[in-house]
Parts: C-alpha cells; sequence; structure tokens
C-alpha cells in the first residue's frame, strides 16, 4: 500500500520508551529516529566499503542499457525495488543517480523522508507475507540488505523476488553471515 500523511501514530507501538512498527512484530529493530540515524551510518559505511558506490555488480549497466519497448512501442521505464528500504537512503540515493529510473522503496514502517527525489517513492508493505502487491516480471532490479531477521520464510521471500524480476534483471541480497566465529 501506499501511504503518504503527516499523522503515521497508526503504525506504531511504543515499547520501553521506543517505537516499534505494528504490522510485523517478528521484526525486532526500533522505527524511531534513532533507528532512523543507525540506519544512515550503516548505509555510508557500506558506501565506503564499496569505494563511494551504493552498490555492488552490474546494477548501472543494468539501469544505463538501452529501454526496452513496451507493448505501444513506447519506451518503458527502468524499475527498482528495494526491499525493506528502512530510512530509504539507497532508494534515494539510486533515485539521484539514475534520474530515469523508477524507485520504490518498501517497509513495514513510514519512516521515510517526505521531499525525494521526482523518480523514487515509498510504499508500506509486510516483506513476510505471501504475494507481494506488485505485478510478476515488472523490475530490473530488486535490492534487499540485512532482511535475515525480519523474513520469517526466506525461501518464500526469494521466490517473490523471482516472481517479480524481468527476464534478464538483477537481484542485489546483501545478508551477513549469522554463524557465529571464534578465533582459537
Amino acid at each position: 500500500i501506499t501511504y503518504v500523511g503527516e499523522d503515521d501514530s497508526r503504525f506504531f507501538c511504543h515499547l520501553h520508551g521506543r517505537k516499534f512498527n505494528v504490522l510485523n512484530t517478528r521484526y525486532m529493530l526500533p522505527s524511531d529516529e534513532e533507528e532512523v540515524r543507525r540506519s544512515e551510518l550503516h548505509h555510508r559505511m557500506l558506501q565506503f566499503l564499496f569505494n563511494g558506490n551504493n552498490y555492488v555488480g552490474p546494477v548501472k549497466d543494468v539501469l544505463s542499457g538501452t529501454a526496452r519497448e513496451a507493448s505501444g512501442g513506447a519506451p518503458e521505464r527502468r524499475r527498482v525495488l528495494d526491499l525493506g528500504t528502512g530510512g530509504g537512503f539507497w532508494a534515494i540515493d539510486i533515485a539521484d543517480e539514475f534520474p530515469e529510473a523508477e524507485v520504490i522503496g518498501v517497509d513495514l514502517a513510514p519512516i521515510q523522508p517526505r521531499e525525494v527525489p521526482e523518480n523514487c517513492t515509498f510504499e508500506l508493505c509486510d516483506l513476510d507475507q505471501w504475494h507481494l502487491p506488485y505485478p510478476n516480471e515488472h523490475f530490473d532490479i530488486v535490492h534487499a540488505r540485512f532482511m535475515h531477521t525480519g523474513i520469517e520464510h526466506y525461501p518464500r521471500f526469494l521466490h517473490e523476488i523471482a516472481r517479480m524480476l524481468r527476464p534478464g534483471g538483477l537481484v542485489v541480497l546483501i545478508e551477513p553471515d549469522t554463524e557465529p566465529i571464534a578465533d582459537g
């Protein structure tokens, strides 16, 4: 669902002095300003690790390629889906870098900025549900990172990504290794 509004209180509850989303109680991180700041720091750290880039892999090749023709013969806009967008930093940066692409960021909570590039929108959705509300073969790129704690059925999540991805599209998943490592 798309949500833009000033009163977003119905999407949150308060617990131990922090604000949490109410759409998916499995997701354990807060949805408040402190978490948005942490999320931005995390995003900027990844940019540093990627040598100033917002992505790894052939994202630029996919988004800079020749636009495919829609059924009527007109060029069709490239589409990017950012799953678990959080504060929306990756989606906004990609929208700025590729203004000809349509970028949609999806999250459980409306914590993204209200002023964003024209080609960037944010929507609310519980990504752990079966059948996400997007058409088959709709996106050129699907991006998700650090979703492992918020997705109960990860294989189903991957199936949904594959369903929404256009043939020849790109999936960019960044997840931590959850196996503990001990030295010695």
